[in-house]
């Protein structure tokens, strides 16, 4: 039971670390990126960039961090699950250091290319942001949804958590699915306000789950 109880806390506190790491990388990078000419922002202030790609590593170890955390909880109940789950877990993890390492050789580039006039500075970089945005648009029209259903699914089953709080997790995934889909055939754009707005219930879902994790734990198992 006490490890039940230490395995909700520490999934809770790398959900809200996941959270609030992932809020503040995109929100430090934005204004970067949205400049006109975002390798001389980033050359005259690498900064915000360093933090972001910072702030993202966070986020990447705090995702895997969950995986693990409620490994042992999941495979009492279903060991393939828990072993999908923690894959699943693991390739976002992946995936979001991908999107940092692209950040930071962003800045590694705009540096060298300070003084020069090579075009080839410049579509390097797209390349590393486009490898990004791929990077994540895998993630969220395949990886994480899956994983999340798989999870939500075994713990409305299991009666891990009120039932409320799975139902909403299951109902969740699908806009930021759609987001994802929409994203991937060119519909919206990655930085699209409506992206956040598809993606607002599945993170309001998360904060509310880490919130119960930490102050009550998993229910006793059915």
């Amino acid at each position: 039971m006490e490890n039940t109880r230490r395995a909700a806390k520490a999934a809770g506190i790398f959900y809200i670390a996941a959270i609030v790491a992932g809020i503040i990388g995109m929100a430090i990078e934005s204004p970067v990126f949205d400049s006109e000419d975002y390798l001389a922002s980033a050359a005259a202030d690498s900064l915000p960039l360093l933090l972001s790609g910072l702030f993202i590593m966070l986020m990447a170890v705090s995702v895997a961090g969950i995986g693990f955390a409620v490994y042992p909880v999941l495979k009492r109940r279903s060991e393939a699950i828990a072993v999908s789950y923690l894959g699943a877990r693991i390739v976002e993890s992946v995936l979001h250091l991908i999107g940092a390492i692209g950040i930071l050789l962003i800045v590694t580039l705009a540096k060298d290319a300070i003084g020069t006039a090579d075009p080839s500075a410049q579509t390097t970089s797209h390349l590393l942001l486009a490898v990004r945005e791929w990077a994540y648009v895998a993630m969220d029209v395949a990886v994480f949804p899956l994983g999340a259903i798989l999870f939500y699914s075994l713990m409305h089953r299991a009666g891990l958590v009120p039932k409320f709080l799975t139902i909403w997790g299951i109902a969740a995934v699908v806009p930021y699915f759609a987001a994802g889909v929409m994203t991937m055939f060119g519909v919206l754009e990655s930085t699209s306000s409506y992206v956040v707005y598809f993606n607002a219930p599945l993170a309001l879902q998360e904060l509310a789950l880490a919130v119960y994790l930490i102050s009550r734990g998993f229910k006793t198992a059915k």
